[in-house]
């Protein structure tokens, strides 16, 4: 509506006064009335003459102007829009900044060509932003703005400060280093207990000493002669535990004739309960252990 009322003025202003009259005059109601023309003529010498094209701009134009909207332009609004970026503040609507997947594809090939033809080069340099004071090892700070002639300063691009990690004596990089693999061997081991804390949580420690006496879980892959049938027994024992490799793998005083190797897992070994423990012992092992 504000676009079709200033290009109607603009048309307004080109056609002149003396065709604004006729067009007035050719109004149905102003026309048949030569009293109302002569008011309406005599009311408008009296007033302002831009009030008075106006309202004849209005008449000729009823069905654009309506009776609700003021005779002038609403005054120009300045949109203010204003975005205040704050040091390690996240994104208030991050989608709407993400470009699309095809568009990346694009820009890549595009940058992958040009640094094949040598026409763009990756930046390797440490410079940052515009700095005026840069500190120096004894503590001054040194000027690197330049003076014009118009008398205004401007920045000069330096080097960020030096990081101890790039720029060290090499007499302190072993050390560097030592302290490295110190601080990694210290974060695997710390991965590792919660690892273990969340795996085995809910479950018994169990650890066997040489002497105790255990049942042997036999497995399929392992014990292929003794588990041919469904109706075959799944253990047998009671076995000896004659060294402790780990936590984890046991050495057992297993018969020769099983033909397996005497170290298992704990997860195939199972203690033993029994209050008659040296009578059974004795018993068992006089049989050959089953």
């Amino acid at each position: 509506m504000v676009h079709q009322s200033i290009k109607i003025e603009q048309q307004l202003k080109q056609r002149g006064p003396v065709q604004r009259a006729s067009n007035w005059s050719k109004i149905g109601p102003w026309k048949n009335n030569p009293k109302k023309d002569t008011s309406s003529t005599s009311k408008f010498k009296k007033e302002d003459p831009k009030l008075g094209d106006k309202f004849a701009a209005n008449k000729d134009y009823e069905d654009v102007f309506l009776e609700k909207i003021p005779p002038s332009l609403p005054p120009i609004c300045e949109i203010e829009h204003q975005i205040n970026f704050m040091p390690e503040a996240s994104l208030p609507n991050r989608p709407a900044y993400r470009t699309n997947s095809e568009e990346t594809k694009e820009i890549k090939k595009q940058i992958k060509e040009w640094m094949a033809k040598g026409c763009v080069r990756e930046s390797l340099s440490p410079c940052a932003v515009l700095v005026l004071l840069v500190p120096k090892k004894d503590g001054r700070a040194r000027n690197t703005s330049k003076s014009s002639p118009r008398g205004s300063k401007k920045g000069k691009v330096v080097w960020k400060p030096e990081k101890e990690r790039v720029n060290m004596d090499v007499k302190k990089h072993p050390e560097f280093v030592k302290q490295i693999y110190e601080n990694v061997k210290s974060t695997i081991e710390k991965m590792t207990q919660q690892y273990m804390n969340r795996v085995n949580k809910g479950r018994k420690s169990v650890i066997f000493e040489p002497g105790d006496l255990v049942w042997l879980h036999l497995r399929k892959e392992r014990f292929l002669d003794k588990r041919n049938s469904k109706l075959m027994p799944r253990g047998n024992g009671l076995f000896r535990v004659l060294e402790r490799i780990n936590n984890n793998p046991y050495k057992l005083d297993l018969p020769d004739k099983y033909g397996v190797s005497a170290s298992f897992n704990i997860c195939d070994l199972s203690p033993f309960y029994d209050e008659d423990n040296e009578e059974f012992e004795d018993d068992s092992f006089s049989r050959g252990g089953g």
